[in-house]
């Protein structure tokens, strides 16, 4: 038990870069074995799959939050930025 407790814990840690595909084969491999039923298994598969889509939305989030403070705290040009001068160049006011 304690041994697919362990695969249970390295699956969840690892869900944020695991396929389902890769999910679902440790799962069906735990099932041959006789560590999981087959229901439990499916659960186990969809509990972890969205547990990793989730958690890779959080950490693209994350880090996508970081690089946005990054760029305003080095003070660099955005795309819009920049496209805001090129129309004022393009069409000046004066």
């Amino acid at each position: 038990m304690l041994k697919t407790m362990n695969k249970i814990l390295d699956l969840s840690l690892g869900a944020l870069l695991l396929t389902k595909e890769k999910i679902q084969k440790v799962a069906d491999e735990c099932v041959k074995r006789g560590e999981l039923g087959r229901a439990e298994a499916e659960r186990l598969v969809s509990e972890l799959t969205t547990k990793g889509e989730e958690g890779r939305a959080r950490l693209s989030e994350l880090v996508y939050g970081e690089v946005r403070k990054i760029v305003d705290d080095l003070g660099l040009a955005t795309k819009k930025d920049l496209a805001d001068l090129e129309a004022r160049l393009r069409h000046p006011q004066g």
